[in-house]
């Protein structure tokens, strides 16, 4: 392999029939706001670069944009081999990130999917099957720093996986909780080491009782939490901020927190207004935010709110224009449900239906943008969340 094959990699389009569309490869990528180019080949003398050492490859492959990698594993065997090595997995480790991503499902099988990136501005598709891991990806999925985290129901067991190495590895069984649902994950890059929080039900002796329990991957075990969710079942996923996770929750409405230093559940007692529903948790800069639909005297808009901590109340701090409301509602069934998924800063907006348009908001910013239309054919995105591919994060 020469570097001038990698450099022609990077730069050509992507074909994917599977899904039914294209995606471009671009020669380079936005990261950290700066685009880093790709030189031309007029510029590479072939015989200089023709006879790389390994590791300087691999170096040099660890900082391709991830659209680009994924096409380079598809080449041939030997590709793909170098790109599972150890050496390369290793220089991954240390390329910064190039941000979230959102993935979209198609149906209730959770089968199709297709990928929205915000740095690209760019659908693309990504492989779900990972044919030797135990059961596929299924609803309620927890992510952190690249990997996955799910409930395989083929084998009653939680798996984590990175989608993009295709490594996995299936988790001991829980101690106690029953018909689970993983609904926190937090991975620190540092150790590569991560915590997985699923919360569930304890049948016994005819009773049930709500339960949660934590996996830690440094030891591969299993432990039951000091005290029990106070309100249940949690609405997933969770999100992190400042060492704690934080759920959506009703009855009452208000979060539902889980210290990971302390191992501690507790409730935070901060209603939303009563009309406001299909609201989303997002944190930015250390603060959380919720953006969801609201009903007022004059008809419906979608409203983004923060938490005052000090005073636990929720204080609104921007709201979706509106002539783009108008066009985001226009062709919405009356009942449509309201989707929002967010990660850092930025949250896609979505309407379940088919076809309807999708939204990215940036909080910090305060900047509404209309996403490329899903080349998906009737695509219905029915469920999704978002996730940050990492190919040096290991299982």
């Amino acid at each position: 392999m020469t570097l001038m094959e990698i450099m022609d990699l990077s730069s050509e389009v992507a074909m994917d029939d599977s899904y039914g569309f294209s995606v471009e490869c671009v020669s380079g990528f936005k990261h950290q706001d700066t685009l880093l180019p790709v030189h031309n080949e007029c510029d590479l003398d072939s015989d200089l670069w023709s006879d790389l050492p390994r590791h300087l490859i691999e170096k040099i492959l660890a900082w391709l944009p991830i659209p680009s990698y994924l096409r380079f594993r598809r080449v041939c065997k030997t590709w793909n081999k170098l790109l599972q090595s150890p050496g390369f997995l290793r220089e991954c480790h240390d390329v910064p990130s190039q941000g979230s991503w959102f993935l979209m499902f198609k149906n209730d099988h959770y089968r199709e999917a297709a990928t929205y990136n915000p740095s690209l501005d760019c659908w693309h598709p990504i492989p779900l099957v990972i044919t030797s891991a135990p059961g596929q990806i299924s609803f309620h999925v927890a992510a952190s720093e690249g990997l996955l985290c799910y409930y395989a129901a083929e084998c009653d067991n939680v798996v984590v996986c990175n989608p993009l190495t295709r490594c996995w590895r299936k988790l001991p069984p829980t101690l106690r909780v029953q018909f689970f649902q993983p609904v926190g994950m937090v991975k620190e890059r540092t150790t590569e080491s991560y915590k997985v929080v699923v919360a569930g039900i304890w049948a016994t002796y005819g009773a049930c009782y709500p339960i949660a329990e934590v996996y830690d991957s440094t030891t591969n075990s299993w432990s039951i939490t000091s005290n029990t969710p106070p309100n249940f079942p949690l609405h997933p996923p969770g999100i992190l901020c400042s060492n704690t996770l934080y759920w959506r929750c009703h009855e009452p409405h208000g979060l539902v927190t889980y210290d990971l230093q302390e191992q501690a559940w507790s409730q935070i007692h901060a209603p939303l207004p009563q009309s406001f529903e299909s609201y989303g948790l997002v944190e930015s800069g250390g603060n959380i935010f919720v953006i969801g639909r609201q009903e007022e005297p004059t008809g419906k808009c979608v409203c983004i709110f923060q938490l005052r901590s000090t005073q636990l109340t929720w204080e609104e701090v921007d709201r979706m224009p509106g002539a783009l409301l108008e066009e985001f509602l226009r062709n919405a069934a009356q009942d449509a449900y309201f989707r929002c998924i967010g990660h850092s800063d930025q949250v896609l907006i979505s309407m379940c239906g088919r076809n309807m348009p999708q939204l990215l908001y940036d909080v910090r910013k305060k900047r509404w943008h209309r996403l490329p239309r899903c080349p998906m054919p009737e695509h219905r995105m029915v469920d999704g969340f978002s996730f940050e591919p990492r190919l040096g994060a290991s299982v």
